[in-house]
């Protein structure tokens, strides 16, 4: 396929992944996104991310997740269900905690998208710090919802900054 036609690459790929040519859907993908990191490229990046997970490389999956909906917000809802799938597959993956979390706090799921990322933080310690910046976003945005205080509160009591908890 030619890869500067991004319709067609795509179309090939998502018949060879669901042929099970995963290889082949992975060349394909990668060669049409190569140097792109525009609006057109997301589905395509998206399909990338979809054969990296067939391919069992749940991480690189997540990045190329990660990347798809930074380039098209209108991805959004599709992303959150193939994190889901990836956290399926392998629950330790923290990346993939952070991105669905702030996914679906985006979405207004703000308790939910809260749990993730408590459960990056449980995963990965040293993510503390970021975590409590998206918190501390979250709640400008989500002034009124008791989960990102409690959360916040957890995280500055183990961090040793009990009266920032307070």
């Amino acid at each position: 396929a030619d890869p500067g036609n991004m319709a067609l690459s795509a179309g090939l790929a998502e018949v060879c992944l669901a042929s099970g040519q995963v290889a082949r859907a992975l060349t394909i993908a990668r060669a049409a996104i190569q140097g792109r990191e525009d609006a057109a490229s997301a589905p395509m990046t998206m399909i990338y991310g979809d054969a990296l997970a067939r391919s069992g490389r749940q991480v690189e999956a997540t990045r190329a997740y990660a990347a798809a909906v930074k380039r098209d917000q209108s991805l959004i809802g599709k992303i959150i269900e193939r994190l889901q799938q990836v956290l399926q597959v392998d629950t330790g993956i923290e990346s993939a905690h952070v991105t669905l979390g702030r996914l679906v706090i985006n979405e207004g799921r703000v308790a939910q998208g809260v749990a993730s990322l408590m459960t990056a933080w449980s995963i990965k310690g040293d993510l503390a710090t970021l975590i409590l910046k998206d918190l501390e976003h979250t709640a400008r945005r989500h002034p009124a919802e008791p989960s990102v205080d409690m959360a916040r509160a957890q995280l500055l009591t183990a961090a040793g900054d009990p009266e920032g908890a307070a």
